[in-house]
């Protein structure tokens, strides 16, 4: 039986690293092969009708999101947070795991979700 309470993380650094570098690589590549596609992004409002007395909904374009771009921002976000766990976030990151936490992981997510919905 192991005594060492972070044995089972010590592949965790390699795995972090590898993935940083493998999402650093996804991440430029899809930079440099996007094109200028984009999607609409609409802002939805409710507006009152005075001649039929009803809500009807109001829809105006808010931007055009670029995908190539933003996608590519999705997955250096990702080999940021690769990397700081794998370098100075390291033993945090294990003193979490030992909690049953992540948080860094959490807010990798909410950055990069947010770009992309």
């Amino acid at each position: 039986m192991s005594t060492n309470k972070n044995e089972p993380y010590s592949k965790l650094r390699r795995f972090n690293l590898i993935m940083g570098f493998l999402h650093l690589i996804q991440g430029v590549f899809m930079w440099v092969v996007s094109n200028d596609t984009t999607y609409p992004v609409f802002t939805n409002f409710l507006s009152f009708d005075t001649t039929t007395f009803s809500l009807s909904p109001q829809a105006k374009l808010f931007y055009e999101l670029p995908l190539g771009p933003s996608v590519a921002i999705f997955l250096l976000l990702s080999a940021v947070a690769h990397f700081y766990l794998s370098s100075i976030g390291y033993s945090s990151y294990v003193d979490n795991l030992n909690q049953n936490k992540n948080p860094i992981r959490f807010y990798e997510y909410a950055l990069s979700s947010s770009l992309t919905s």
